[in-house]
């Protein structure tokens, strides 16, 4: 392979630096809430078995519902537990001044063996309002199933004034399933107020509606892309499945169905999760969902995660996406494969998206994904021909492989749009196409990113690459026509193709 240069590794190497810094104070408040020290607060108890008239403060003295749950004020440090294995109704809610601190955290979780089960029927199970400080462990949070609750899981959000940040939520080792309106949500709609110190880690979000997860706000593409533009900042991300989530058919207005969506936030890391089987149901026509994806994120990294099998009625139903207004992200060492959409995608959405600027996907592997939508399992969209060009997105070091499938022809790589790309390339990839009714890839921006050291992989007659209008059946033709793979008038080293 080429040999890569230092301007191409060092970003990404600073990007990790920066993202985790960002995420190194709630790392610290974590540890030192759970440093084995004696929790401060109370701990109330809450059984089927018991009395709502007990003071909660014993197993032998528990509570009995949800509603006298919601009458406790709580105070930083506390913590309810639900008898494991028992089934509790309701919605639970705090109050506004009901906010723990990252030090004490006000828990909600399980005793016993096993999971409580909070039961939301239509509604929702956690329903959050301006508070942070809260911590929901090892609970399965319940709707009625997805076509008819209309509520979500388990739901964060502020409209505080003042550009506030809430600081420090923590859902682990929980599973939200049958909701409607989505499995978490992390939002907010006030300015640039949020959450930050935000960590969903070893959960299982599945058989949802608009999304597994989400994490949005409020936003302006006259804002600046500074760290203090974005309404949430320090989420992380981990040992997740979001499974099944399918969206939701009557919303024809935007897109739904994705196993977990970032937005409006900086500095976030999603790794190690699996994102299968999302988005079939998503009706809407001008978009669609995918496994893993962010948009409008400033330093953002998903790395070592696997989505696949992801679909949609419409468009997209990929594996991974940076979108609309992306910037300084990076997507490496993740595995997509057996997708209706683009295995890995760099999106710019027209009239109303910051730009787009300093984009990576590396050392990922792609199989068998792609076609819906003539998608390419690596694919730059920009779709903004007012707008500025995406700048810097890079597309190095990806295995890539397309087969027929029956959700469109796939390309191995796509290269599309109204808008312009600048200081863009595509280098040291690996491009298989494998049978007939499959593309090696498709080019219709122009002026094009740079190709630099790619190997090109094909069956016989199976290289078929259309670009600028033009169908080419040979690497030589497409080279010599277009200039592509060459330096000063020079083959580059490691162009080649193969047939398998």
């Amino acid at each position: 392979m080429v040999q890569r240069s230092l301007s191409v590794l060092v970003p990404s190497r600073s990007l990790l630096v920066v993202v985790s810094a960002l995420l190194l104070a709630g790392s610290i408040s974590a540890q030192s809430a759970q440093s084995g020290a004696t929790p401060a607060g109370k701990t109330y108890y809450v059984s089927s078995s018991g009395n709502d008239a007990s003071s909660g403060l014993a197993p032998f003295h528990a509570w009995s519902s949800v509603a006298r749950v919601n009458r406790q004020v709580l105070e930083p440090g506390d913590r309810v537990l639900f008898a494991a294995g028992e089934v509790f109704p309701g919605t639970i809610v705090l109050g506004k001044d009901e906010s723990g601190t990252p030090e004490e955290m006000i828990t909600f979780a399980s005793f016993g063996d096993g999971r409580a089960e909070i039961r939301a029927g239509n509604g929702t199970g956690f329903d959050l309002v301006d508070v942070a400080g809260i911590r929901i462990s090892n609970l399965f949070v319940s709707g009625s199933g997805f076509e008819t609750n209309e509520g979500i899981g388990i739901s964060f959000f502020t409209a505080l004034p003042g550009d506030v940040k809430l600081s420090s939520i923590r859902v682990d080792g929980c599973r939200v399933s049958g909701f409607r309106s989505g499995g978490i949500s992390i939002g907010s709609r006030k300015g640039r107020s949020g959450f930050q110190d935000v960590r969903v880690d070893h959960c299982r979000l599945d058989h949802d509606g608009d999304d597994g997860m989400k994490v949005w706000g409020s936003y302006d593409p006259t804002w600046g892309q500074a760290i203090e533009d974005y309404a949430h900042r320090s989420i992380y991300i981990a040992h997740n499945v979001f499974e099944s989530n399918w969206g939701d058919p009557r919303r024809t207005t935007t897109h739904t169905g994705s196993g977990c969506v970032v937005a409006q936030a900086a500095g976030v890391l999603i790794e190690h999760n699996e994102a299968l089987d999302n988005g079939g149901l998503n009706s809407f026509k001008g978009g669609g969902p995918v496994g893993l994806w962010l948009w409008d994120v400033l330093y953002g990294v998903m790395q070592y995660n696997e989505s696949h099998h992801n679909k949609s009625a419409t468009i997209d139903g990929g594996g991974f996406d940076l979108d609309g207004g992306t910037r300084s992200c990076l997507m490496q060492y993740n595995y997509s494969h057996d997708n209706d959409g683009a295995g890995f995608m760099m999106y710019q959405f027209a009239k109303g998206a910051r730009p787009m600027v300093d984009v990576t996907a590396r050392y990922n592997v792609s199989r068998r994904d792609g076609g819906r939508g003539g998608s390419g399992a690596l694919q730059l969209w920009n779709d903004d021909r007012v707008g500025p060009p995406i700048t810097g997105a890079r597309f190095h070091d990806n295995h890539v492989t397309v087969e027929a499938k029956s959700a469109g022809v796939p390309r191995a790589f796509r290269v599309t749009g109204s808008g312009g790309v600048t200081r863009s390339n595509f280098s040291d990839n690996v491009f298989v196409a494998r049978g007939a009714s499959v593309w090696l890839g498709e080019v219709t921006l122009s002026p094009a990113p740079e190709w630099k050291g790619n190997y090109f992989l094909a069956d016989a007659g199976a290289f078929v690459l259309h670009d600028g209008g033009v169908t080419y059946s040979s690497l030589d033709a497409w080279i010599k026509a277009t200039g592509h793979e060459r330096y000063q008038g020079v083959l580059r080293r490691g162009c080649r193709t193969i047939r398998c």
